[in-house]
């Protein structure tokens, strides 16, 4: 088991690799399947005491299975829960062989076959103090609804390498409502701050465009200070109720 995190400057060059069959291409990646893409928010101080009921419950689990021994006989599903798993699991394999998700992407979800039952039973070991070797239909129905949550991070994750301008035009964004760019930004103000995947012009102006046509920004053609002299662009940033959401 791995336990960590990674910063998207150091990942994203090694998920665009995976995902163009280039060296990066090694499998490595699909097997993360619990990983997640967190949302940074405004930062806030918290004074308070944590909750002591549910954090000796969840120490109250860690320690049971810890001292448990295993399943006598091999775990399965009830009928029901067989049942629910069969649906889905028909369900994901269809989505697999319609051929309209990237290679990379299937194979991680592909792992989803294991990943769900697996989840199911930690789910019910959680749950069932008698560790009943017999995995009911709720377990199974939590397991596939942490599976929905953890595939819209996996395509966030593989989003930055799958249609970098996307990714691009949201790190410019994310710097905009943070206040690191201000009104009347330029090319140059994003190229000077090296932030990732946006170190050169063409990959600033790419992403810069796409911000304009969902609404958030507008182009200034600034007159030149000199005669003759090429025009200066800047940014208006004037997100209107008509601006759209970047998938």
């Amino acid at each position: 088991m791995i336990l960590g995190n990674i910063q998207p400057g150091v990942l994203r060059p090694y998920l665009n690799q995976a995902t163009k069959g280039a060296t990066g291409d090694d499998g490595m990646i699909q097997r993360f399947q619990l990983m997640v893409w967190p949302d940074l928010t405004n930062w806030q101080h918290v004074d308070q005491w944590p909750d002591k009921e549910a954090k000796n419950q969840a120490f109250a689990v860690f320690e049971r299975l810890a001292a448990w021994q295993g399943f006598i006989e091999p775990a399965r599903f009830d009928e029901a829960a067989q049942q629910l798993f069969d649906a889905w699991f028909c369900g994901l394999h269809q989505e697999l062989r319609a051929n309209d998700i990237p290679p990379a992407l299937e194979s991680h979800f592909g792992k989803y076959k294991s990943l769900i039952p697996s989840l199911a039973v930690l789910v019910h070991l959680a749950d069932d103090e008698t560790h009943n070797p017999i995995v009911g239909v709720d377990a199974v129905a939590k397991a596939i609804a942490w599976g929905g949550c953890l595939k819209s991070h996996a395509l966030r994750v593989y989003g930055a390498a799958l249609n970098p301008v996307n990714a691009n035009a949201k790190t410019i964004l994310d710097k905009i409502e943070s206040g690191k760019l201000s009104d009347g930004f330029g090319n140059r103000d994003i190229l000077r701050s090296g932030w990732t995947g946006l170190d050169t012009f063409e990959n600033v102006k790419s992403a810069l465009a796409r911000l304009a046509d969902y609404g958030w920004i507008r182009q200034l053609d600034l007159t030149p200070l000199v005669v003759g002299g090429r025009p200066s662009v800047r940014y208006a940033i004037h997100a209107s109720g008509e601006a759209r959401l970047i998938s």
